[in-house]
């Protein structure tokens, strides 16, 4: 190759690998400090979209996980107010077998018919003031909301339930039993018996949801979880593989600065020549 005065060829082509290496160095230094192989925009704007489509579904199914999570407290209030209305009717029963029994003198039995008449009142009072924000749970209202669910907006993205759980007194058939005489005890028996089936059913229809909403959280977190790790495989920078080549580039640099230099150094043929 001649020498040239104007124009130093050689030093633009060494200037030119010099700066790409340059380049190469600060994208292994920028993926090395964020971890993330999309640091720079060349790295493929294609596999971008698709991690962050990938992103964007896990981050939602991170959101129905909380929303599914929020409508499980639901069920969760219903079954604690549910299990202490079962406890009280048990403990109607009780009295109601002690009322069954002609060993009782009349006095005694008014003792037995006060404590009757104050759990019949607590089992009213629990189903009229349970409730989950404004949505009343157990006064015979119907429950209706719909969950999100899914990723979109299709039927199947949606859980829809309506429930309609009325454990109030009057609904129980418990509203002016009296044990006080042992035939009406050994009467209440069986509406006592017939209360506790409707409260059993209250709570399966709360218990039923509960189990489906669990399935959910499961398959959602599960999915999540799947999509973070195919989101990380095409996302997350390779350390090992970014190291390598930034020490590679490294040493390349330190050769393209010395021809560099070398090339800087060639017009200073010509003085040898002209002199």
């Amino acid at each position: 190759m001649g020498l040239r005065i104007t124009t130093n060829t050689q030093s633009l082509a060494a200037q030119r690998a010099l700066g790409q290496t340059n380049r190469e160095i600060e994208k292994s230094l920028k993926q090395m400090a964020t971890g993330n192989r999309f640091a720079t925009l060349d790295e493929g704007a294609a596999d971008f979209a698709i991690a962050e489509q990938l992103k964007a579904h896990s981050k939602s199914l991170e959101a129905v996980v909380r929303n599914v999570e929020n409508s499980k407290s639901i069920s969760s209030i219903a079954e604690g107010a549910l299990n202490e209305q079962s406890n009280l009717v048990i403990r109607m029963r009780e009295l109601a077998i002690q009322g069954a029994s002609t060993l009782f003198e009349q006095d005694q039995r008014e003792f037995l018919q006060l404590e009757f008449d104050q759990l019949a009142q607590e089992i009213d009072r629990i189903a009229q003031s349970t409730s989950f924000g404004t949505h009343a749970l157990l006064n015979g209202n119907t429950l209706s909301y719909s969950i999100q669910a899914g990723l979109g907006n299709s039927k199947y993205d949606q859980i829809k339930t309506n429930i309609n759980a009325d454990t109030r007194l009057d609904s129980l058939e418990l509203s002016g039993l009296s044990i006080t005489d042992s035939d009406e005890a050994q009467d209440a028996l069986e509406q006592i018996d017939l209360a506790f089936n409707k409260i059993a059913g209250a709570r399966s229809q709360f218990g039923a949801l509960q189990t489906r909403l669990n399935a959910v959280t499961n398959h959602a977190s599960t999915m999540a979880s799947e999509l973070q790790e195919a989101h990380s495989k095409m996302a997350d920078a390779d350390i090992a593989k970014v190291t390598s080549s930034y020490y590679q580039n490294k040493a390349l640099q330190q050769y393209q600065l010395a021809a560099l230099v070398e090339a800087q150094h060639q017009p200073a043929q010509l003085i040898k020549i002209l002199g």
